[in-house]
């Protein structure tokens, strides 16, 4: 039996058995069986759908490996929650008329039924600005989402209160208080709301004091400060600061708090900056399985605060299967005094692709910087010696010395809520990338790939994302003196996972890819969802191909790939089991692809 078959069913047997393990520890306890609760039914409830009520209950109806022990003590509080929340959507006056909790010992059952009186909704009827004098009643109203003829939402009266304070506490008054209140006609079911405002005194910056600091210097967090001593205060500049300061990845925490001026002028505000530092030395190593390198380890030291300037050097190393090599690398957080993070890396690296092997002596110096909280821009020099040997193909078709100089930048616009497990957002990445000519080397191309990704979360703490990505490669002298390692390939566990690595591409008369020049990869729809505490699990469906060249580009070409998965979130990382399924295949045993690895596909 093969090394990743034996790791199939390995996992396979130890999820299960965990998750027996879990189970059998919810639903039984010294051997009697507890009561699950297997069915909730509502009536009268005409606004509201049961899914929503169930949302809010604790004793909801259990589901596939996520059972809902019955405890009587808690259904009183579901009750309270219901009409908390049908209060909260307007329905003032909704009431439960009646509920029963009828229990099946035999089955081990319990059945909850609720009726519902949910009673008229009540509406806005206005909407008063009260005391106000910085800010016009018309400039107020244009901030908050609610208009007269909404229903009356207690969270959207809360977060427009909270926008309000935001507003007046980011033009210095940052002890402004406001009060929301309302007056509601129980027989017209009409409300009115007023937001009693009391704006206070406008505050300036004054003093500012770090504290916290033992390694690193200070003008190191000072240059990271968004507010300076005679402005006026601005909250928002505050909290941004404080993100930054985190950012760096100096601190463990940090506060940015205002306090009341020590001199004791009434117009100030002192702000206290209070860190508390990392450990910025750290040494590792690792060890992992994947697909493609099965076992892997590495080792590495970095130190990210060099004598406390946030500069950062490293060096790791890496061996696997089809990966040997060594990279050292420098960091400057701030070139020359300004925001602009520059980065070399050196590395000396051996590795086995399907096709050739390749031997890389390089060095990559990068320059860019973060323009807003979602976007950035990279430009980077690539002068790498390479070397390929054991190569598979018609030698003919491409070169065996792959020395490359190139000229690359990066334009990433980047709004997604978690690098490593997003649950919303987007991922737009434009690369360019010019080789050769006048920077002479080798290969002599313009590479231009486009990515996107986005990701929204649905029902029950699922996830639905998808990517699409499209890359163009323009050989100035013919593909074939484009070496084998820069040409574009498709397929594997973060590509077309119904493919083998590298096997979606135009391939030689033996069947061994060649590579292409136009790559057209979508993940159309990968459906994230849990299954049980650790265990997610995955549906997808991938497509694409490798074109010779954008000429050769035809859409029936286009192969589709379905697939199911595992995930497993462990305290070592997200691993994750992906079987894709190529519905063309005509070779018997490569139908499908078992992928094994760490981490997302995309």
């Amino acid at each position: 039996m093969s090394l990743r078959r034996s790791l199939l069913i390995f996992i396979v047997i130890l999820t299960g058995c965990q998750s027996l393990q879990a189970l059998e520890r919810v639903w039984w306890k010294k051997g009697e069986p507890k009561i699950k609760v297997k069915s909730v039914v509502f009536t009268g409830n005409r606004e509201m759908p049961d899914f929503s009520l169930y949302q809010i209950m604790v004793l909801r109806p259990s589901r596939f490996l996520r059972p809902t022990i019955f405890h009587p003590d808690l259904v009183q509080g579901d009750l309270n929650s219901i009409i908390r929340y049908y209060n909260q959507q307007g329905y003032l006056y909704a009431e439960i008329v009646d509920h029963d909790e009828t229990v099946d010992s035999v089955n081990s059952a319990a059945h909850i039924s609720i009726s519902f009186k949910e009673g008229p909704r009540t509406f806005l009827e206005s909407i008063n600005m009260l005391g106000n004098a910085v800010f016009t009643d018309s400039l107020l109203s244009s901030l908050v989402e609610l208009k007269p003829g909404d229903p009356l939402l207690s969270r959207q009266i809360e977060t427009a209160t909270l926008i309000l304070l935001r507003h007046y506490a980011d033009a210095g008054y940052l002890d402004a208080t406001i009060v929301p209140t309302t007056r509601v006609n129980a027989k017209t079911n009409l409300a009115i709301l007023d937001f009693d405002l009391n704006e206070r005194q406008q505050f300036s910056v004054g003093k500012i004091t770090i504290v916290g600091l033992e390694k690193t210097r200070e003008n190191v967090i000072r240059r990271e400060l968004l507010f300076h001593t005679g402005e006026v205060a601005n909250y928002s500049k505050l909290l941004k600061s404080q993100r930054k300061i985190y950012l760096t990845g100096l601190a463990e925490s940090v506060f940015v708090n205002p306090q009341p001026a020590a001199d004791g002028d009434s117009t100030l505000k002192d702000i206290l900056v209070e860190i508390k530092e990392v450990e910025a030395g750290e040494f590792n190593v690792s060890l992992g399985y994947g697909s493609l390198d099965h076992l892997r380890t590495s080792m590495g030291f970095h130190q990210d605060n060099l004598k406390g300037t946030a500069r950062k050097i490293g060096i790791k190393g890496r061996l696997s299967s089809i990966q040997q090599g060594i990279e050292a690398s420098f960091s400057e957080p701030w070139t020359f005094h300004q925001p602009w993070r520059s980065d070399i890396i050196l590395t000396r690296e051996n590795l086995v692709e399907p096709t050739y092997n390749l031997s890389r002596l390089g060095l990559r110096a990068a320059i860019g910087r973060n323009f807003t909280d979602f976007i950035s821009l990279t430009f980077s020099y690539r002068d790498e010696r390479n070397r390929l040997s054991n190569i598979q193909i018609d030698t003919s078709l491409t070169t065996n010395i792959a020395d490359i100089r190139s000229l690359k930048m990066i334009w990433v616009r980047d709004s997604r809520d978690n690098l490593f497990d997003p649950h919303e957002g987007t991922l737009f990445e434009w690369n360019n990338e010019i080789a050769g000519g006048y920077l002479q080397g080798a290969n002599s191309f313009f590479r231009s790939d486009v990515k996107y990704r986005w990701f929204l979360p649905i029902l029950d703490k699922s996830v639905l994302g998808g990517a699409i990505e499209i890359a163009w490669l323009n050989a100035f002298n013919g593909m074939n003196t484009i070496s084998l390692n820069e040409r574009l390939y498709a397929g594997g566990p973060n590509s077309i996972r119904g493919f083998g690595y590298q096997m979606v591409s135009p391939l030689d008369e033996l069947g061994n890819p060649i590579g292409g020049g136009l790559r057209f990869v979508w993940n159309i729809a990968e459906w994230r969802f849990p299954v049980y505490k650790f265990l997610d699990g995955g549906v997808f469906l991938d497509a694409g191909n490798v074109w010779q060249s954008p000429e050769s580009f035809k859409i029936s070409d286009v192969q589709f790939a379905p697939g199911v998965g595992i995930r497993i979130n462990s305290p070592l990382g997200l691993a994750r089991l992906d079987v894709g399924w190529d519905p063309r295949a005509t070779v018997p045993g490569k139908a499908f692809q078992i992928w094994f690895s760490m981490g997302y596909s995309f």
